[in-house]
């Protein structure tokens, strides 16, 4: 795996690029992420945007290193840490959750207002952190790894336009915490995949760091 930092620095868009981004928005900056991996058939790498002043900056987690593009600034290093259980590892994870009920997916935070919707703002609150870190904790199940804390630091909805001009929305929910690995193996698998729904606009990559120095 190779893990990647690619800035892109707004003022230095062609014109025809800048118009595109203005009107296709996430869907655009997902396509030219993928002129990176122009040898992939199917998507190999997850993508998470941070926007700075004058750019965007992508940290980009993926199966083979990134090609040179004239529109980005990439910094690659292959990633390839050693993992034992019982490490504990600092995360931080974008990620869209959700429910599913009778074949259908909810947000995973609007479900729970339909479920309980005469409650307090405080009592909301608590509800949604305990809600969210059930959902870490599914996940946990499948990919290696069990749950020792975690936090929402920060929810909010999106709305995206596809391939053909679908309107999409979903919500992006930001998480921190600390996890403690049960099978390496199936976690750096889980790693590459991803977490939830949606990771074609950014979501899903969890980044991570020892609680001590590598």
């Amino acid at each position: 795996m190779y893990y990647s930092r690619i800035t892109l620095d707004l003022a230095k868009l062609p014109p025809g690029r800048l118009k595109e981004l203005i009107t296709k928005g996430s869907y655009a900056l997902h396509q030219w992420v993928w002129l990176l991996f122009t040898d992939d058939e199917t998507r190999k790498f997850l993508f998470r945007e941070e926007e700075g002043q004058g750019f965007l900056r992508f940290y980009v987690l993926s199966e083979n290193a990134p090609t040179k593009n004239d529109l980005f600034q990439i910094e690659t290093k292959e990633f390839k840490p050693k993992l034992r259980k019982g490490d504990r590892l600092i995360f931080s994870l974008r990620a869209n959750p959700t429910v599913c009920r009778k074949g259908r997916r909810y947000d995973l935070f609007m479900d729970l207002k339909k479920r309980v919707p005469q409650l307090e703002r405080q009592d909301l609150l608590i509800l949604q952190q305990a809600e969210a870190a059930e959902w870490l904790k599914r996940q946990g199940t499948g990919a290696g790894f069990s749950l020792i804390s975690s936090n929402v630091e920060s929810y909010q909805g999106k709305c995206v336009y596809g391939k053909n001009g679908d309107r999409i929305t979903f919500s992006i929910m930001d998480f921190s915490g600390v996890l403690e690995i049960c099978d390496p193996e199936k976690f750096l698998r889980k790693l590459l995949i991803g977490f939830g729904k949606e990771k074609a606009f950014g979501c899903g990559l969890m980044l991570i760091r020892r609680q001590v120095a590598w």
